[in-house]
């Protein structure tokens, strides 16, 4: 089932996607919602739609390979939706994701928000043995992290999963952004 976060994440997504070739890095991601991003990405670009991820993928590689499979400059657009909080070395993925994006492509990325009271309480979706975290942040160091990686922000903002059915808590989400759960960001190659 397909959330009303979800649903607004993938809108955002689709705002920023340039068309043509774009890469779903982590394609497979853990199957919580149906369709997936990766089905949702192939049936809402014109032009195509590549998958990433360790098995079950139109590329297979693991993204804390120092190296992907990929040739330079290939695609227009990177989404990775969740996935860099899970990586060994989130610069090298984010200087490999430079690498194979066109000049002025972009990449865009979504991960948990460190400062929201619901991580800090430890009241993450998805965190077990096999899911873990080894990475968190909070926008500052998510800038700093970028731009040391030599890419432009082009758009970011916190946004919201806490209150996916519940309108009420969403106004009380955006009146109090500590309780905003995730970062969004849009990123150009420099």
């Amino acid at each position: 089932m397909i959330t009303r976060f979800e649903k607004d994440r993938r809108k955002k997504i689709m705002r920023w996607v340039k068309q043509y070739n774009v890469l779903d890095m982590g394609s497979n991601g853990f199957g919580e919602f149906k369709p997936t991003l990766h089905d949702f990405l192939n049936t809402n670009i014109v032009g195509s739609v590549k998958g990433l991820d360790l098995d079950n993928a139109d590329i297979i590689a693991n993204l804390n390979d120092k190296l992907y499979p990929i040739d330079k400059e290939k695609f227009d657009t990177i989404v990775a939706g969740e996935v860099i909080e899970h990586l060994n070395s989130p610069f090298n993925f984010l200087r490999e994701c430079k690498r194979i994006l066109k000049p002025d492509g972009r990449l865009i990325i979504t991960t948990p928000n460190m400062t929201s009271i619901t991580y800090v309480l430890g009241i993450v979706k998805n965190i077990d043995k096999k899911h873990y975290h080894c990475h968190a942040w909070n926008m500052d160091f998510f800038d700093a992290l970028v731009d040391r990686a030599g890419f432009k922000i082009i758009h970011k903002e916190l946004f919201n999963n806490l209150a996916e059915r519940d309108y009420l808590l969403d106004w009380f989400t955006n009146i109090f952004p500590v309780f905003k759960t995730g970062l969004f960001y849009v990123l150009e190659k420099k």
